[in-house]
Formats: structure tokens, C-alpha cells, sequence
């Protein structure tokens, strides 16, 4: 652990408990509200279950069976760096336009001296398509497949949720390797904001969505709705915090555990 992380480790123990709110101001979270949020989620979305843990590293201001939130084998089928792929656009140097990466460019005019096919019209032998391989495609799509077990803890720090993920290869069983969580991470957060870290609750180190930022997420969430006339309740924290997640690991099917507010 990090000298910084012994002085958090130092301040969470003789830091005062919040419980007055100030989530409207500062999009910040009291342990209470913390359970309330959870329980919230955990009622429209029973896949989401409360967790013990470890007695002995049982956080007071939490209820005994309330100490973080679970869920497990959430499905990941394919890399970050895909979606990265779909969404780039690159400017052709021919015809000044924006071309979305994935899509189907024009085909090129033939070169000058290329023999013309039938009528100008391209020619295609479908009698030369080898046909596909059923069992070939599933064992790609196997070995794409990974899984990730997923709990929230409260940062007493940061009075904020905290995120920890824990990566499968297609078994479901064999853990995956810190290089390969990576890959399930979008360039802008993978080694900045994700942190390997022991799991306050479980004591197994664990990749984790460092929390220094969720609170002025969340406030600028608020303020969000305000400015359409909305209110943003505690009792909704986590559908939309949620929402952060899945742009930090985009291909994980986090928000298909929840349904909308």
C-alpha cells in the first residue's frame, strides 16, 4: 500500500461520520444515504444483493449485513479497444469528408488500363464462398467471452461510492490478469483512474474505479436536472451512477442490470 493510501487508511479512522446531506450541494453521500441508495437499487434490481463480508472488518456506521453492495457474473464480450474502433472517424484525405470508422466506404473507380467488368457493374462469384464454420465462429465468441463479479463499497475519504471489479475468463472460474482487466478499460481511464488496492471488505486485491471524482460527477449530474426542472434524489444515486461506470468499462454489460428511473 502507498504512503498516501496509509494517510487515508489514518484519516478514515478518526474522520467524523457524515450525516447531515449535502449530496444537492456537492453530490457527496452519508452512509445512510448510502444504504438507502442501495436498497433502492437492490429492490428494482434483485440481481444487485447486500453483503456482509468479514466480521471483523466490519465498518461500524454500516449496518452488520448492509457493509457493500455485489453482483456477480456480468457478462463482457468484447474489448474496450472495439468500441474505440466503432466510434473513431477519420477525415478522408480524397473528398474532405468525415467517415465514420466500421462503415462501408464507396467502392473505387477502377484504375486507368483495369479491365471493365460485365456492363461497369461489380461482379461477384458466389459459387467461390467457402461456407462458414459454425463451431469456428462460437469458439471465437468463447474465447472473447469474460465475466466480472462487481461490488460497491462507501469511501468514508471520499463519502462516495467506490467500484471494484473482479475479471473471469470464459470458465468463470480462472481469474483474469491485470493486463487483460486493462483491456476491458477505455484508454482515457485504464492506469489513471483504476487502482489495485485490497478490498476493504474481502481483504483480495482487486482492480478498483479510484472515487476522487464521483462526487463532482454526480453534483454535475444534479445540477443537470436542476436546469431541466428535475430533482436527482439520493434514492436514484446509483442508476445513474452506474451510467459512469459503463463509460470507464464500456463493454461490460453493467447497465443492463439496472432498469431506468
Amino acid at each position: 500500500m502507498s504512503l498516501i493510501e496509509n494517510v487515508k487508511g489514518g484519516i478514515r479512522g478518526i474522520a467524523k461520520i457524515p450525516t447531515k446531506s449535502t449530496f444537492l450541494q456537492d453530490g457527496k453521500l452519508t452512509p445512510d444515504e448510502f444504504v438507502e441508495a442501495g436498497n433502492r437499487l437492490k429492490f428494482k434490481c434483485p440481481s444487485w444483493q447486500w453483503a456482509p463480508g468479514d466480521p471483523k472488518k466490519a465498518l461500524s456506521y454500516l449496518p452488520p449485513d448492509k457493509q457493500f453492495l455485489s453482483i456477480k457474473h456480468i457478462p463482457c464480450r468484447s474489448r474496450a479497444s472495439n468500441v474505440t474502433d466503432q466510434k473513431e472517424e477519420a477525415l478522408s484525405g480524397e473528398s474532405d469528408e468525415w467517415v465514420a470508422a466500421g462503415e462501408k466506404q464507396e467502392t473505387k473507380a477502377p484504375a486507368a488500363g483495369a479491365t471493365a467488368d460485365k456492363g461497369g457493374d461489380d461482379y461477384f462469384d458466389f459459387n467461390e464462398v467457402e461456407p462458414a464454420d459454425p463451431s469456428a465462429a462460437q469458439t471465437a465468441a468463447d474465447a472473447n467471452f469474460r465475466s466480472y463479479d462487481v461490488t460497491i463499497t462507501y469511501d468514508l475519504f471520499y463519502n462516495s461510492p467506490r467500484i471494484w471489479l473482479s475479471g473471469f475468463i470464459a470458465d468463470g472460474t480462472t481469474p483474469l490478469t491485470r493486463e487483460q482487466i486493462f483491456e476491458d478499460m477505455s484508454e482515457d481511464h485504464a492506469r489513471k483512474t483504476v487502482t489495485i488496492e485490497p478490498h476493504p471488505h474481502l481483504g483480495t486485491m482487486m482492480m478498483s474505479i479510484h472515487p476522487c471524482k464521483h462526487a463532482s460527477l454526480m453534483k454535475t449530474m444534479v445540477d443537470r436536472m436542476k436546469d431541466s426542472g428535475k430533482t436527482l434524489g439520493v434514492e436514484q444515486y446509483f442508476f445513474t451512477f452506474l451510467k459512469f461506470i459503463s463509460s470507464i468499462v464500456p463493454t461490460l454489460e453493467i447497465e443492463n442490470t439496472v432498469e431506468v428511473e
